[in-house]
């Protein structure tokens, strides 16, 4: 992409005028500063998604601009978040946020986009140590997520919800609110990924600190081994493939393998169960 797009001697961009972007270029542009954000080279990836925005920014009013507008701006924005330059991030949010009630834009795209706009907001109050006025933009994302069925389902914006709100209300001290929501994450978790998975032990774990704290120390400590369960679950899984021993790589050494070496293989398996 930087052969494509950039001058390699000077990193600048070849492309000197914003106006006259192809469609391949603005794509080869994207793709560019994505990747620079995948190798976490923040500043560079916001120049190029500032140059993307400059150009949406001087297109005719249709619904195509007006999504990559929005984009590119919370792109932006998304870059000062990583820079830990939260100032920024949060002054060109509230205009994302116009952004998205654009009449242009989808319906069920807008209602997803505003929820996530939402919700970058309040990460970047917490990040600020803005608890409280944090959990007040999480409880109105919150409010929205359960009040709209087309956006009610969506796994990623509940979980980005609940997990922000639930640590609102624990450096707040409010553990009896936390209580309710990091339940409500771990049934989440487990409806989404099953009762087994790596993230559903976290959430319990989580509950489980919720739950002491709220000196209800027998649920607490019920709710933590099924999290340790979950836990010592993965660990075993990981170590049963990183030797070789988990249930289908014995399926396939049974047909490979010599009886002797297939034994041993299932020798060690069970010692880890």
């Amino acid at each position: 992409y930087e052969k494509l797009v950039l001058d390699t001697d000077t990193c600048e961009s070849r492309m000197t005028s914003a106006k006259n972007f192809s469609q391949e270029q603005l794509k080869a542009l994207t793709d560019l500063a994505d990747c620079l954000c995948q190798a976490k080279q923040y500043s560079r990836a916001r120049a190029i998604y500032e140059q993307i925005q400059s150009y949406w920014n001087k297109q005719p009013s249709c619904a195509i601009g007006a999504k990559n507008q929005l984009e590119s701006e919370l792109s932006v924005a998304g870059c000062y978040f990583h820079e830990h330059n939260y100032k920024e991030a949060e002054r060109l949010l509230p205009h994302c946020a116009e952004l998205a009630k654009s009449k242009e834009l989808d319906k069920s795209y807008q209602r997803r986009i505003s929820t996530l706009v939402q919700i970058y907001r309040g990460e970047v109050l917490y990040r600020q140590r803005n608890y409280s006025g944090a959990a007040k933009v999480f409880e109105a994302a919150l409010e929205q997520l359960t009040e709209d069925n087309t956006i009610y389902l969506s796994y990623d914006l509940n979980k980005m919800v609940l997990e922000n709100l639930g640590g609102c209300y624990q450096y707040l001290h409010a553990f009896d609110k936390a209580e309710p929501i990091f339940r409500a994450m771990a049934l989440l978790d487990k409806n989404y990924y099953g009762d087994t998975d790596i993230r559903y032990g976290w959430s319990l774990f989580s509950l489980s600190e919720a739950l002491k704290a709220c000196h209800r120390s027998a649920e607490a400590q019920a709710i933590y081994q099924k999290s340790i369960y979950v836990f010592r679950h993965n660990n075993r899984e990981r170590i049963a493939t990183e030797y070789g021993i988990d249930d289908e790589q014995l399926k396939q050494a049974a047909q490979t393998e010599s009886a002797e070496e297939l034994e041993k293989k299932k020798k060690l398996a069970q010692a880890l169960t």
